[in-house]
């Protein structure tokens, strides 16, 4: 069953409950106002008699049946029976005895003053009655006949009322549901118009408020992570298919050279030493692609954590000189800080050690004498590290494109790398909420700015 007529059947039935509650309440009512409407008028109808029999001595027993048939307020079926202390009938005002009328009804009137109940369909009414000195008991019936047919008509009236009610409570309810579930309808249209070659479009988001319009920002938001995690792989896979071909072509290349002909010791180990060397760049290339891959990984599955920016840069100035012993690096602070807090961070050490060796890295290879300059600082809640050097620098003409993957300056591609590091950087602090800026003149130098919110 679709949810638009599950929403219809379940509207309906709420409705039916509903109107079935009240209708049933109105009958109810309406039955028991005309049960006691009518044992009011028997009542009157009863004490009436009872005083022109007893009060009025001109009118005799024969005379009150003829008023009593011919009253305009005479009652259908109506049946009044007169009993004195001794329990005897005093008046009838019909021909018939009173065989029905038992003589427990009598002593229960005597003992509770009036006694409703119902006989044969008529209502019977027993009234106890005091007057000059003397006790009788007044048994009144008769038959509602114009208040039972009202109570029929109104039945009927209510169960027509009843009927048409839900059968237009299920239409509007069709009606409703289908407008309120148009909205999920058009997502469902759009998302099945997005496949592998359309990642790029998105659904209607509506009013942007309601259950709905956050369902499609919801789902929005997760294609962006889809997107994301599709153009990832497929960035890796298009740069590591591109880039590792060049250096395993030139090492298969070099060893089919090396065994076509017998060679001496010298020569082979040229001949290994040359493979050692594209080996080594194919396996700096891999961490690379490895790493860039890694730094576009979606923020929510990096774990982050408190840390202190200035133990992490000094870690990578540590495993740097380790593996350089040629560089030198000078790490200070612009300012003292008033806090230790406000060196704290929230990042991941592992990526950001990665940031620093690319950034300190680069000041080393690209600087005339190999020295890095590493500043700390702060701009209000931010923490600023400045990785300079004094080499090169970068053509204004290249400036835009450096953080581009696999992207290198024209002036510095006869030096060894693969143009991976700054991408690799600007993917790693763009995912901790931070900024990346440069500050470089050809021929000076160039300086990195990083900058990255404090905890708070």
């Amino acid at each position: 069953m679709s949810i638009r007529a599950r929403l219809t059947w379940q509207f309906t039935l709420i409705v039916a409950s509903i109107l079935s509650f009240f209708f049933l309440a109105v009958y109810l009512f309406y039955a028991d106002f005309r049960k006691e409407e009518f044992y009011s008028r028997l009542s009157k109808k009863a004490l009436t008699t009872a005083r022109f029999l007893i009060d009025v001595q001109e009118i005799d027993h024969d005379l009150l049946k003829i008023i009593d048939r011919n009253s305009l307020n005479a009652l259908h079926n109506e049946k009044i029976y007169i009993f004195d202390r001794t329990n005897q009938l005093v008046y009838s005002s019909v021909d018939e005895p009173a065989t029905d009328i038992p003589l427990s009804l009598l002593l229960k009137t005597r003992e509770e003053g009036r006694v409703e109940y119902t006989q044969k369909m008529n209502e019977t009414l027993g009234l106890f009655y005091y007057e000059g000195g003397q006790e009788y008991v007044i048994i009144a019936s008769a038959f509602d006949v114009y208040g039972r047919r009202k109570l029929v008509n109104l039945r009927f009236v209510l169960l027509i009322g009843f009927f048409v009610s839900i059968g237009v409570t299920f239409v509007a309810g069709r009606l409703f549901a289908g407008k309120a579930l148009r909205p999920i309808a058009n997502i469902n249209r759009q998302v099945a118009e997005i496949n592998a070659e359309s990642l790029h479009k998105r659904v209607a988001e509506g009013n942007g408020q309601d259950e709905i319009a956050q369902l499609a920002i919801n789902f929005n938001k997760m294609l962006d992570r889809i997107a994301s995690s599709f153009y990832i792989q497929k960035n890796f896979v298009n740069n590591a298919s591109h880039e590792l071909r060049t250096p395993v072509a030139a090492m298969i290349s070099q060893l089919q050279v090396g065994l076509a002909k017998e060679r001496s010791n010298d020569e082979y180990r040229k001949l290994l030493l040359s493979v050692l060397e594209d080996a080594q760049s194919l396996a700096e290339l891999s961490n690379g692609l490895l790493a860039l891959a890694q730094s576009e990984t979606d923020k929510m599955a990096v774990k982050m954590a408190p840390l202190r920016i200035d133990e992490v840069l000094f870690q990578a100035q540590h495993e740097l000189l380790k593996k350089k012993e040629g560089c030198h690096i000078d790490i200070s602070f612009s300012e003292i800080p008033e806090h230790e807090d406000s060196l704290t961070v929230f990042g991941h050490e592992g990526m950001l050690k990665t940031l620093f060796l690319n950034l300190l890295d680069n000041a080393c290879k690209f600087s005339f004498d190999q020295k890095a300059m590493a500043t700390i600082a702060f701009e209000g809640e931010k923490v600023v590290v400045r990785v300079s050097d004094e080499g090169r620098g970068i053509p204004a003409e290249d400036q835009s494109l450096i953080f581009t993957p696999f992207y290198r300056a024209e002036n510095v591609r006869q030096l060894p790398g693969h143009g991976l590091g700054l991408s690799i950087c600007k993917k790693i602090i763009e995912l901790h909420g931070g900024t990346i800026d440069l500050h470089s003149l050809e021929g000076k130098g160039s300086t990195f700015s990083i900058k990255i919110p404090q905890v708070k």
